[in-house]
C-alpha cells in the first residue's frame, strides 16, 4: 500500500489487506463470508479514495491495525479498526454531502 501513488492504484492493495486479515483468522467460514461483500468494500474504497489525501491519512491507520494484529493485541486491533472505520465514514459523508452514513 505504501508504494501506491493514486487512489485507483490503492484499491487492489487495500482489498488485499482486508483479505489478508481474513486469512489470519484461520477460519475458513469467516474468510468465505468476509470475501462475499468485496464488491461493496471495493465501492466504499473507491468512494472514500476521492477524499483529498486519503492515502496519506489512511496508511498510518492501516499500519496500526496491522501492527496490533502482528502483536496479537486484539484490543489494539479493535481500537485501530474503529478509528479507521470512523474516519472512512466521515470521508464518505463529506463526499456524499452529509448524513448519508450516519450511525
Amino acid at each position: 500500500m505504501e508504494d501506491t501513488q493514486t487512489a485507483d492504484a490503492l484499491l487492489e492493495p487495500d482489498l488485499a489487506f482486508h483479505r489478508a486479515i481474513l486469512a489470519t483468522t484461520y477460519n475458513d467460514m469467516l474468510a468465505y463470508i468476509g470475501n462475499m461483500p468485496s464488491l461493496a468494500l471495493s465501492e466504499s474504497i473507491k468512494l472514500t479514495s476521492r477524499h483529498p489525501n486519503t492515502h496519506a491519512l489512511s496508511l498510518p491507520r492501516h499500519k496500526a491495525i496491522y501492527t496490533a494484529i502482528a502483536h496479537h493485541d486484539a484490543l489494539a486491533a479493535r481500537q485501530a479498526s474503529v478509528v479507521q472505520l470512523d474516519n472512512a465514514r466521515a470521508d464518505a459523508n463529506s463526499i456524499l454531502g452529509g448524513s448519508a452514513l450516519e450511525r
